[in-house]
């Protein structure tokens, strides 16, 4: 079991997709069974991110990282030719939350 966390550019993506069935299938089949910790067809891309591939409609794609029992949705994509671009980006966000956390932990550990 996960706990999921979405990020605003995931939410964003997330809502902006204009085809029901496609979202439904997403929510359900992708998004509800990641939290329970049954991924699906996913691979390591780097930096600690991961594509899970959901091969419906448009050939969607979610980019994720895993850490500390939590599941964190980065972002999506439905385009194959945004594919690197879009794993540049989860990277970059991954690495600035990390780099956030880090900031966070430290500052709670002096304040002690």
């Amino acid at each position: 079991m996960y706990t999921l966390k979405q990020t605003p550019m995931f939410r964003n993506w997330f809502k902006d997709i204009k085809d029901p069935l496609a979202k439904m299938i997403l929510m359900v089949k992708y998004i509800e069974q990641s939290e329970r910790g049954m991924l699906d067809e996913w691979k390591f891309v780097g930096s600690g991110i991961y594509e899970m591939r959901a091969n419906i409609s448009e050939g969607y794609r979610i980019y994720f990282a895993q850490g500390e029992g939590r599941l964190y949705l980065l972002t999506g994509s439905n385009c194959k030719t945004s594919q690197q671009e879009d794993i540049e980006k989860a990277k970059l966000l991954w690495s600035e939350y990390q780099q956030l956390n880090k900031q966070i932990k430290k500052y709670r550990g002096s304040n002690e």
